[in-house]
């Protein structure tokens, strides 16, 4: 029996090597750079620094209601315990990132002149701080 060659390989090579040419081709897009990367991932975020501003802008600023502040109904996140016990439980990051049940999103979206949304880059020190463990320094 006469086996052909595809261009001068035996077939069993010319096979292999076009098995590994689609093999080592992918779809795989490199992603675009984030516009998020706001903190580099080894550094420490600070409590007093970092998010105690990202709360009095989005949470506890008294321009936009009581929401967050002492005597409020709400948690008092001027208060590192109250927002320390809301972490804990899930509650914090439930309300903040989501998944969202019908009005559960913070800030809220009903809240006329306040912000509505997080900032992306308030979100990553927010998270960050949270995976660190949210010191209080």
């Amino acid at each position: 029996m006469m086996v052909k060659r595809c261009f001068g390989f035996e077939p069993a090579v010319a096979f292999g090597m076009l098995a590994f040419l689609v093999s080592s081709c992918t779809s795989d897009v490199t992603p675009e750079p984030s516009d998020t990367n706001c903190v580099d991932s080894t550094q420490v975020i600070s409590y007093v620094n970092d998010i105690v501003p990202i709360i009095n802008t989005y949470c506890s600023n008294p321009s936009f209601g009581d929401c967050h502040q002492p005597g409020a109904s709400n948690p008092d996140f001027t208060n590192y315990d109250e927002l320390k016990l809301r972490i804990e439980g899930g509650v914090f990051q439930d309300r903040v990132f989501g998944p969202f049940a019908t009005g559960q999103r913070m800030p809220p979206a009903f809240c006329t002149g306040c912000p509505t949304e997080l900032d992306a880059c308030d979100k990553e020190i927010l998270l960050q701080w949270i995976d660190q463990g949210f010191p209080n320094n």
